[in-house]
């Protein structure tokens, strides 16, 4: 999984009074769940347009191609981009790829498990590539969220 925080600037005791309200709280739960769907969106359109460039093998009989190390993974089946979701309870967010996609340690992490089926294979950061693709854009849309609800 990785974790998602937003840094907020140094706040003065009169700022903790404000920021403590109900509307900022639900701003920030909001933000959390904006950041989250964001994520989510991008790595399953990342693992969609990765184009099937580097290596030839079979998956259910059916010839195909794998994507570059280090790109998105190639969409063979499915079901990693199925299993990807994000979590969110009460101001920490959570993302990443789901139980029922066992195999998405391999493809995130270069995982010192390895198993004869996957120990060619090289990590294909999905997670990490959709963070850092939403990360300049986090702030903006936590500020907006809570900026909302505040001014309910």
């Amino acid at each position: 999984m990785i974790d998602v925080y937003v840094k907020l600037p140094t706040i003065t005791p009169q700022m903790q009074k404000a920021l403590s309200s109900r509307c900022f709280r639900n701003g920030m739960i909001e933000g959390n769940k904006e950041i989250g769907g964001d994520l989510v969106d991008t790595a399953k359109a990342g693992i969609l347009a990765s184009p099937k460039t580097y290596r030839v093998y079979y998956v259910n009989g059916k010839r195909t191609r794998s994507s570059q190390p280090g790109a998105y993974p190639a969409n063979q089946t499915g079901r990693l981009r199925k299993s990807i979701h994000s979590e969110t309870s009460g101001l920490d967010m959570r993302f990443g790829a789901g139980t029922d996609a066992p195999f998405s340690v391999y493809l995130q992490n270069d995982s010192p498990l390895k198993t004869p089926v996957w120990k060619k294979v090289a990590p294909r950061p999905f997670l990490t590539l959709a963070h850092r693709k939403v990360r300049p854009k986090m702030e903006k849309i936590m500020l907006t969220s809570v900026l909302r609800n505040i001014g309910q």
